[in-house]
């Protein structure tokens, strides 16, 4: 009897090591296909903020300013007077200024619109989901300039 019991122990040991051992390769192929589709679903999300574009566009007015800034990444920027409405004021009127972005691979972007400054101009562009600080101060990317004087 006493060996009985002793065998059927050493079988349920056997059997309790056993799935125990299944149970925790389980969980490891789960956890490993849980961190593959992170890492997927992460990278195809940082693709699409860096690449896709929330809106496109154009905007007209008097060019201000382009500007190489930045410490560390140096991107240039740049600011449209855009107009605005007519006041009682001091001045007069009271305008609206719109910061954009030049790409650094944009040189012919950025040649018209060293030479147009302080001219009316229209500048084409996309807006971004989102402003990444390495890209620019903005989420407005100027892709092309006609100039309107």
């Amino acid at each position: 009897m006493k060996d009985e019991l002793q065998q059927k122990a050493t079988e349920l040991s056997r059997d309790l090591a056993e799935g125990t051992r299944s149970v925790v390769r389980t969980t490891w192929r789960i956890v490993k296909w849980a961190i593959v589709l992170a890492l997927v679903a992460g990278g195809l999300t940082g693709w699409f903020v860096y690449t896709a574009n929330y809106s496109e566009g154009s905007r007209s007015g008097r060019l201000i300013k382009i500007s190489k800034k930045g410490v560390i990444f140096k991107t240039w920027e740049g600011q449209l007077d855009v107009g605005g409405i007519s006041g009682g004021g001091p001045t007069g009127e009271i305008t609206s200024l719109w910061e954009f972005t030049v790409p650094a691979n944009e040189t012919g972007v950025l040649e018209k619109l060293d030479r147009h400054s302080g001219k009316k101009v229209k500048i084409y562009y996309a807006e971004k989901y989102f402003q990444l600080f390495w890209r620019g101060d903005t989420k407005y990317f100027a892709s092309r300039v006609e100039a309107l004087e």
